[in-house]
């Protein structure tokens, strides 16, 4: 038994849907963060509770899978926090738990709260690679379609606007891009935000092959510092010139 069915098996958790196949096909790109989560952030305020939500995710279609998709994005961005920045994460977003940034809009919150360097850090993670922007009937079944091209773009602006009215200091998102060579990702998505997304963002600088300077097109506030693009194992750090 590994340690994800052994998790679930000490909390009589009934693992199901989505995460019970991933677990049978062994993917490994899913069950990676799971794996983390239950290693090292289950004491994590929220996290027990997503945990179990993302066992009871049944295969209903691509409604299931879109759901399965964005929790388990979340999972991913606390994982990411934790591992890769070192960060100590505090909370994140379940049912009965919600993430209240001090910046945040009435009735907004956020998805994980951490601490770095004695400050809290908040985050709005956000995953486009299910979303669905189009749907059709076609001899009474209902199909969808991914979104792509300028649809990307929209939704990146549209995400980080509410990451803004969710009081974020950063926005965390996974969106449909190109395809890439794996082994090169920053580089990567140094030209997919230079030539893919220059409606929304002028490269100032590059600091680095993981962090970029932009002048965004459109005016966000103080306290949303940037963007932090996710693949499954890379990732491209967007901080916001403030002189626009």
């Amino acid at each position: 038994m590994n340690t994800v069915e052994k998790y679930y098996s000490q909390q009589s958790v009934a693992v199901t849907g989505e995460l019970k196949k991933a677990i049978e096909d062994k993917e490994y790109k899913t069950l990676i963060w799971v794996r983390y989560a239950i290693r090292n952030l289950i004491k994590t305020k929220g996290m027990p509770e997503v945990l179990k939500q993302l066992a009871r995710i049944k295969i209903t279609g691509v409604e299931s899978k879109r759901q399965f998709k964005n929790l388990l994005t979340e999972i991913h961005a606390a994982c990411f926090l934790s591992k890769t920045l070192g960060e100590t994460v505090l909370e994140v977003e379940s049912k009965s738990h919600k993430v209240k940034s001090p910046y945040a809009k009435p009735n907004k919150a956020c998805d994980i709260k951490t601490l770095a360097n004695d400050e809290e850090l908040y985050y709005e993670v956000k995953d486009a690679s299910s979303e669905i922007t189009n749907s059709y009937q076609k001899n009474g079944v209902t199909y969808f379609e991914p979104m792509e091209g300028d649809k990307v773009e929209q939704w990146l602006k549209n995400q980080t606007k509410e990451a803004d009215r969710c009081g974020a200091n950063y926005l965390i998102c996974r969106v449909p891009v190109w395809r890439q060579d794996a082994s090169n990702t920053e580089e990567f998505y140094y030209k997919w935000l230079n030539e893919v997304m220059k409606k929304l963002f002028i490269i100032q600088c590059r600091l680095s092959k993981q962090k970029i300077i932009v002048k965004t097109s459109f005016s966000v506030s103080p306290h949303l510092k940037g963007i932090y693009i996710l693949k499954a194992f890379g990732h491209i750090k967007v901080l916001f010139d403030r002189l626009i």
